[in-house]
């Protein structure tokens, strides 16, 4: 009956929780959001001496709760795989998320600015040796969410993404950065 009672207590709870918030940027609402891209990238530029494309595919789900009107926090994954002939790495991150959206009730977009840092672990093979990789990502970046209906959106966002990055094989920790342009889909609770 004790399990019961809670369950019942619980429910409400959460049911008064998630439906209290009037629109996608109010306090006590979530955002959950996905980024796909995939890039192959061929010609003299790219190709190796066998003539393989490099190849590259990522997923970047994030869920962000409003801590108050317009600021978020949350967090979020990425993981990517780039291959190039007998070559192949991966890399999975995870880390938290900070941001700021603009808009009200009466707001049709809702335009945000944000920034993350994650974590990354992975590996690298290449002529049949694996090795281990670990990093850092830092992005800033800007979006805006093109609501479609009113729990469900487009997202379109740029970001500059800066790596750090550690290969046990490597002699040194390396560097670099990414300008990033993607489009995603969106999901609210309120």
């Amino acid at each position: 009956m004790k399990k019961i009672i809670l369950s019942i207590l619980l429910l409400s709870f959460c049911a008064t929780f998630a439906f209290s918030q009037d629109y996608a940027v109010d306090k006590g609402s979530f955002w959950l959001t996905g980024m796909a891209s995939f890039a192959s990238q061929g010609g003299d530029l790219y190709k190796d001496a066998e003539d393989n494309r490099i190849t590259t595919f990522s997923l970047a789900p994030n869920v962000s709760y409003f801590v108050a009107r317009n600021v978020f926090i949350g967090a979020g994954i990425t993981w990517t795989r780039t291959s190039q002939g007998d070559y192949s790495e991966h890399i999975f991150g995870i880390g938290p998320h900070v941001g700021y959206a603009f808009g009200n009730a009466e707001s049709k977009v809702y335009p945000y600015i944000g920034a993350g840092f994650q974590f990354g672990s992975g590996g690298e093979s290449w002529d049949g040796f694996d090795y281990k990789i670990t990093g850092t990502q830092i992005t800033i970046g800007a979006g805006v969410i093109l609501p479609v209906k009113e729990h469900f959106a487009v997202v379109i966002e740029i970001g500059y993404i800066f790596h750090s990055m550690k290969g046990e094989d490597w002699d040194e920790r390396e560097s670099g950065n990414i300008l990033a342009i993607g489009i995603g889909l969106a999901g609210f609770i309120f």
